[in-house]
This record gives structure tokens, sequence and C-alpha cells, in this order.
């Protein structure tokens, strides 16, 4: 039977709501993904973090946010039952969201246009293969990667943020029946929001994510940018459309942009 649990998924991608919704409901130990604070505590921060995951990697499989090791995840899976959990999330909303809290990435002010212009500087423990473009091609490159061990032969599953939004329990169940896992009691929300933002509940991002009012904050020549980059085949694959540029109004700047 399945003893441990391991969710992996990009920034602002829902996987602290989906580690706690999992938790509640399924009797798993979930490896952590990220630092302890008391670890790094009045030290640099970003170099304890990367550490940390190098000195633990073969216990815990490596920062929530990082590229799967997939040798890493096939030893770990001989010594103990071990199920993967990746998360993703609709490309478009993803890039907003990143926009407002650009963990890691070196990114501090500018408007959201700069924001898709802008490299990003990964970190070490990101096991990425080098500096982005931009942060579509960051978007592309880990969830292709996710997909792709969903598809491998090892035990893992990938679900869309948007899919557990709408309905959490099956969530539960889908993970539940596909690992062999016996739910723990009555099944337990998380209605509150996951990162503490004061005044937001479930039914929020319920609102914003299944409704899909974020479409509210682009404009064309944004999702002209991010249609330049993104992946077509791989939205596809997970069941996202790309966006039609012309059902977006113009903004203008002062750059005349």
């Amino acid at each position: 039977m399945i003893s441990c649990l391991k969710i992996f998924g990009e920034r602002n991608s829902g996987t602290t709501f989906v580690q706690r919704l999992l938790a509640q409901n399924l009797p798993v130990r979930i490896l952590p993904g990220g630092v302890p604070r008391v670890i790094y505590r009045g030290l640099p921060f970003e170099f304890v973090r990367d550490m940390w995951f190098r000195w633990t990697d073969r216990r815990n499989l490596g920062w929530k946010h990082a590229f799967p090791d997939v040798e890493n995840i096939r030893k770990f899976s001989l010594r103990k039952p071990l199920a993967v959990v990746c998360v993703c999330k609709n490309p478009y909303a993803y890039l907003l969201s990143l926009f407002r809290r650009p963990y890691h990435l070196g990114f501090s002010e500018g408007n959201f246009f700069s924001f898709l212009n802008t490299p990003c500087s990964i970190v070490r423990r990101e096991r990425a293969p080098g500096v982005f473009q931009n942060p579509v091609e960051l978007w592309n490159s880990k969830n292709r990667a996710f997909l792709d061990l969903s598809l491998s032969n090892l035990p893992a599953m990938l679900l869309r943020y948007e899919d557990v939004l709408a309905n959490p329990e099956a969530a539960v169940e889908k993970i539940s029946r596909g690992f062999q896992l016996k739910r723990q009691g009555q099944f337990r929300g998380v209605y509150l929001s996951a990162k503490g933002d004061k005044g937001r509940k479930f039914d929020d991002f319920q609102l914003y994510y299944l409704k899909e009012k974020w479409r509210d904050e682009l404009m064309q020549r944004e999702v002209e940018f991010i249609n330049r980059f993104l992946d077509a085949d791989l939205c596809r694959d997970l069941g996202y459309d790309v966006l039609n540029p012309g059902d977006f109004g113009k903004r203008y700047f002062a750059d005349g942009g």
C-alpha cells in the first residue's frame, strides 16, 4: 500500500491547496516540498534553500516546484511505496498569478507586458536546464515534464487545478482510486486561502478560475505575446484553449505600446 506521496507543480499552480486537501483526506505521509523556516531564518535565503534540497533530495524527492528527477523517483519507489501527484494550471491564469507573486525569478516591478518579456532567473534547486527566455517558456517546459511523468510507467498522476476547484472531493477520489488508497472518513475540504490571503475564501477562487474572471486582466498584445511562445500542443494535451487575441481589448502605455 502507498505510504508516501509527493506533490510537484509550478509556482502559483495550487500545490499548497492540493497538498492540504490530500493530507486531510488520505492516509499517506506527504513528502516535504519546502524548507522549514527555522533552517534559513537569518541566513542567505536562496543559498540555504538550495543546499537543503541538495542534502535531502534522496529522502524527499526535492523542491515541489522543481523539474521532477525521474531516476530519483524510480529509485525511491523501489525502496518505499510511492505516489506522485503533479498539478498544472491554465497558462494565462498562471502567468497572471506569477506576475503578482514572481517567486525566485528576480522580477520586482513593472507592468504585466514587461514581466512577460523578462528572462526567468531560475534557482539551483529547480533542476532546470538553464535560464528561460520568458515565463511562458518556463510554463511550457515545466508542465511538459509533469505530463510526461504522469504518462510514464512510474506511479504518477496529473491533476488540473481547475478540476480540483470544480470538485475537490472528486479529485480526492481520483487519487484514492488511482493509487488504491482508502479515504480517511468523511470528506474534509479546504475553504480558506492556502497562502493566507486575508478575506479570500474557496468561493472566490472558484469564481476567479472557473468563471475565468482572470480574462478581465488581459489585453490583446499580452495574449499575442503569450501565444507566440505558448506550446499549443501541450495546451491541447492538458485540455486548455489557446485564446484568440481579438477577443481582448487594447491598453495604451506611456511608451506608445
